[in-house]
């Protein structure tokens, strides 16, 4: 998985995950994290439909392309 570093600090601001978790998630977790970063995906564009885009829209939206893969 390509992750950076801002993402593995959005995902351990949002939900306490460090790298060490995301590598011993079996596919159910994956799948759980994805509808999460989904949620705020969808949450963030309700907030602000004409932007601008926030930096939690930005890292949501970027996880869940990463865990689609």
């Amino acid at each position: 998985m390509g992750i950076n570093q801002e993402q593995l600090d959005f995902l351990k601001s949002e939900f306490g995950i460090t790298l060490d978790d995301l590598n011993a998630m079996d596919d159910a977790a994956l799948e759980d994290l994805y509808e999460k970063c989904a949620d705020i995906e969808i949450e963030e564009v309700e907030k602000a439909p004409d932007g601008p885009e926030t930096d939690r829209l930005r890292l949501a939206a970027s996880m869940v392309d990463l865990l689609s893969m």
